[in-house]
């Protein structure tokens, strides 16, 4: 079922259309459709998150040993571990790009994304519970996210 996800198949058609360029074949009319479609993804997303957190129960994620786990792989154990790997990757490979580094570690240490509280809206689970982790996690990126690339910049 994940394979035939809307979600999967738009990603690899937009991939498919990335990487041959047929962004030039496609009709104006389709392109500029998208473009107003996208741009409504943002604001729904942060209206369904924003109804999750009305009814979130904060005493009850803050008592979850495995939020703390998660929470703890993806904003520290994860962008520490890209870090030491772009810190090798710049000594074997001198001419990588230190703009390129960058972006890899700011995405490793980005906030979850939104599509979790969706998805586990659209799959019966607990969507409260996502919504709350969601925010805790984008809190927690506003500090880690600055440390990590002050680290970045520390290391030889």
């Amino acid at each position: 079922r994940a394979v035939v996800h809307p979600v999967t198949v738009a990603a690899v058609l937009g991939l498919i259309c990335f990487v041959f360029s047929l962004s030039s074949v496609i009709p104006p009319l389709v392109t500029d459709a998208f473009d107003m479609l996208s741009s409504t993804v943002a604001p729904l997303s942060m209206v369904v998150i924003g109804l999750r957190l009305a009814s979130a129960d904060f005493k009850h994620l803050l008592k979850d040993g495995e939020a703390y786990l998660s929470l703890f792989l993806r904003h520290l154990a994860l962008p520490l571990l890209v870090l030491l790997s772009l810190w090798a990757g710049k000594h074997l490979f001198p001419s990588l790009s230190d703009e390129a580094c960058r972006v890899v570690l700011i995405l490793a240490s980005a906030p979850v994304a939104s599509s979790v509280t969706m998805l586990s809206e659209r799959y019966d689970c607990d969507a409260t519970y996502a919504g709350g982790l969601v925010t805790v996690s984008t809190a927690l990126s506003i500090l880690t996210m600055p440390l990590c690339l002050l680290l970045y910049g520390i290391l030889p």
